[in-house]
Formats: structure tokens, C-alpha cells, sequence
């Protein structure tokens, strides 16, 4: 019961970087950048760690909580999932606090609700074929959500909430002659 507990714990403090290492990644996938997976992924974490750490315990608890009350939080639990889509990219693109980060991404998971629905859709047939592949092929059916599923389920809500973001936060700025990049207060720009 200690092992369980120790890994628990482990996984309340590694949930939210590793979460922002995987989106730091999917989002240079999306924006066609160079992608070098493991100093990437560490560089993001890093960066992130302390904000990757209070917002992955707030996602797990608030995710926790809408699971286990499904029946009366039905409408939250599917504005908290679209919030997902937005919460871990923002962290990772911007420097905001993270109320700011849980209002923006309240926001755009309003905003871009045709984008989110989308790409709900591709996740739900993505999970359909993974299903399907589980009844007939066995061997392989237990391997594909390890390996192709939860991957390619994570960069396709990356790549439709990159956009709306990029859209509503980036572009604008990046017209002026002022901006010295694509990317206005962005995380990135700031050791350049």
C-alpha cells in the first residue's frame, strides 16, 4: 500500500510537466517548427516547472472531481475537457499566471468551439478504430493505445487549439512593425 501511495504521489507532481513537455512539443509539430523530442521536452519542463506542477494537481483534482460527479457536473466536465485543449499550450507559449491561464482558456474553449467539437470528433474515431483493432487484433490492439493513441488523440486537440490561439493572440501582434517575432511575450522569445 506505501508502493501505491509513493506512486500516487508521483503522479500528482509529474502530471502537469509532463504534460507541458508533450504539449511544447506538439505545439512546435503544429507551427512546423524543428522538433528535437528529448531536449525539447526537457527545455519545456525546465521552463515550466513550478506553474507545470500547480496547474497538472489543479487538473487532476478538477478532472477527479467531474469524473466522480458526472451525473451533475455533465455540462462542466465537457467545458474542463475542451479547457484542457488550451490550459498546458497557453503555459507553454505565454508567460501568464495561472488564473489568467484557466480564464483564457475558459474563453477559447467557448470561442473555439467548432475547432474543439472537431477534434473531438477525430479523437472519438481515433478511439472507435483503437476499439475495433482491440476486438480483432488482439496482440496489437492492446499496444495501439500505448503507442499511436494517446499521442495522436494529444496532438490533435493541440493543433486545433494552436490556431484559435494563434488566431485571437498572435497574429494580431504580429502584424505591427514593433513585434520582433511571431510571438509576442512568448516564453520562447524571452532567452533569444
Amino acid at each position: 500500500s506505501f508502493i501505491l501511495f509513493g506512486l500516487s504521489l508521483l503522479t500528482l507532481f509529474t502530471f502537469g510537466p509532463t504534460n507541458v513537455g508533450t504539449t511544447y512539443i506538439l505545439r512546435n509539430l503544429a507551427r512546423g517548427d524543428a522538433v528535437f523530442m528529448w531536449s525539447d521536452f526537457w527545455y519545456a519542463v525546465k521552463r515550466n516547472l513550478k506553474q507545470g506542477i500547480l496547474l497538472g494537481i489543479l487538473d487532476l483534482v478538477a478532472s477527479f472531481l467531474m469524473v466522480f460527479n458526472l451525473r451533475y457536473y455533465y455540462s462542466g466536465l465537457i467545458l474542463w475537457f475542451y479547457m484542457r485543449f488550451y490550459m498546458y499550450l497557453l503555459l507553454v507559449t505565454f508567460d501568464l499566471s495561472i488564473p489568467k491561464i484557466l480564464k483564457n482558456s475558459l474563453i477559447f474553449s467557448i470561442i473555439g468551439f467548432k475547432r474543439n467539437f472537431m477534434a473531438t470528433l477525430g479523437i472519438l474515431v481515433l478511439l472507435l478504430l483503437n476499439y475495433m483493432v482491440f476486438v480483432y487484433v488482439q496482440p496489437l490492439g492492446i499496444v495501439l493505445p500505448l503507442v499511436l493513441t494517446l499521442s495522436n488523440g494529444a496532438f490533435m486537440s493541440t493543433y486545433a487549439a494552436y490556431f484559435k490561439i494563434k488566431e485571437i493572440m498572435i497574429d494580431p501582434y504580429a502584424d505591427k512593425p514593433e513585434a520582433p517575432s511571431e510571438e509576442p511575450l512568448a516564453k520562447d522569445d524571452v532567452s533569444k
